[in-house]
């Protein structure tokens, strides 16, 4: 698979190789978690741009364990999100983690299952962050 150098070309890369699911189970579970994602995402943005950001950020670090916590029991010990092919929802979680991991370093220290999965998709993806 070729190297890929943002996240917008490693969803381009794995939008060939990938779908959203080959069961319906599979369809349904990508679907739940994309909004789960978006509606996490969207939290975080509301901070980020407030001009209220320091007062909002110790909040928002109180809460993200629990956040993450129900990704990484939505994970367990599957490889890939949903089933065992990975799908375009791993590009999202990968953002979403990868972001989270720069914004507070040590929140996934005690998710071994979500380090793993950023570590398996930078290893078949090569990341590379100009």
């Amino acid at each position: 698979m070729p190297s890929c150098d943002t996240l917008h070309a490693s969803t381009r890369c794995v939008s060939v190789h990938a779908a959203s699911g080959e069961t319906e189970e599979e369809i349904i579970q990508v679907d739940i978690l994309e909004n789960q994602l978006m509606d996490f995402r969207k939290d975080f943005q509301k901070i980020c741009y407030s001009p209220d950001f320091e007062k909002l950020k110790p909040k928002y670090i109180e809460r993200l364990p629990g956040k993450l916590k129900l990704f990484s029991q939505f994970l367990g010990n599957r490889k890939w999100f949903v089933g065992n092919k990975i799908t375009y929802i791993d590009i999202i979680a990968y953002d979403f983690l990868d972001m989270h991991q720069m914004f507070q370093p040590k929140c996934l220290d005690e998710f071994k299952n979500l380090k793993d999965f950023l570590d398996r998709f930078e290893v078949k993806f090569t990341v590379v962050y100009a």
